[in-house]
């Protein structure tokens, strides 16, 4: 793998790991504001629940739609991998190149 390809996947996956933590983050808010006091539940309080939701949403989205580019990118790069090994005209160097 080249090294701006290396780049690459290194950015995406510290992008997915900042989306992650953000939707766990988001997640904890949520329930601290669900967890006030239910008898004195106010408009702006479910409000702001009702936008925070939104926004997790927005983010599980971005991610599934991250990972499903990341798959289809993968399967392509096997699929043209697989055909060059039968062809012989891939060899592999190093079959371990994540570790």
């Amino acid at each position: 793998m080249s090294i701006k390809d290396q780049g690459s996947v290194y950015s995406n996956l510290v992008d997915d790991i900042a989306i992650e933590r953000t939707i766990k983050k988001g997640l904890i808010i949520r329930r601290l504001l669900l967890s006030g006091n239910q008898a004195q539940a106010s408009e702006q309080r479910n409000q702001k629940i009702a936008l925070l939701e939104r926004d997790i949403e927005s983010l599980m989205f971005e991610r599934r739609v991250r990972q499903n580019l990341a798959n289809n990118t993968m399967l392509d790069v096997l699929k043209i991998r697989e055909v060059d090994v039968k062809q012989g005209g891939f060899r592999v160097v190093d079959d371990n190149l994540f570790l």
